[in-house]
């Protein structure tokens, strides 16, 4: 049970971002129906919003539409690791890296979910600056395109991990162990 100070203060911080998000939103010019327009808002909303960037990240324009997810897209996260500088090391997932596919043959030109965000980063390594940052979702979300392609499951560089600690290892839904290169 929580405190009533406990529930104000959470009350309090929803009432403040969305009283500012709402009014960063009112300050967009333009018809609502503009795409220009509608790509301002939705940056607004994500970026403005504590619990969604902590969630699945900043956001940004992205220079080309792009489809993922089951729909065109036109803004795309941001890859905020390149610029970490904090000293210890963070785990995410909601980023669909992707290990490099048995058969990259098969795969080839099949991009489901936008681009690799984690490019020349080794697959078991840590991304960013300071103490790195270790994604541990392997695009485990486009395993529905594997199984519709009557694919094995991890064909398309596809998995989840779970990190075991102290020992830096990558343990995958498939029983695989990765140790993970850490920066030095």
């Amino acid at each position: 049970e929580k405190s009533q100070s406990e529930k104000s203060d959470i009350l309090a911080a929803y009432t403040h971002f969305f009283t500012r998000t709402k009014t960063l939103m009112e300050q967009v010019e333009g018809n609502p129906d503009d795409i220009e327009v509608k790509i301002k808002k939705g940056l607004i909303e994500q970026n403005s919003n504590p619990m969604k960037v902590t969630t699945s990240g900043p956001e940004e324009r992205a220079e080309e539409k792009f489809f993922a997810g089951g729909k065109w897209r036109r803004v795309q996260r941001k890859n905020w690791w390149d610029d970490y500088k904090g000293k210890n090391l963070v785990v995410i997932g909601h980023y669909w890296r992707r290990f490099s596919p048995p058969d990259a043959k098969l795969v080839e030109g099949f991009n489901p979910s936008g681009e690799n965000p984690f490019v020349g980063v080794g697959d078991f390594s840590v991304a960013g600056g300071g103490g790195g940052v270790l994604c541990v979702d392997y695009s485990v979300g486009i395993r529905y395109e594997e199984r519709g392609k009557g694919w094995a499951p991890g064909a398309m560089g596809t998995g989840l991990a779970a990190l075991r600690l102290p020992e830096m290892v990558l343990v995958f839904d498939s029983g695989k162990l990765e140790r993970v290169n850490v920066k030095n």
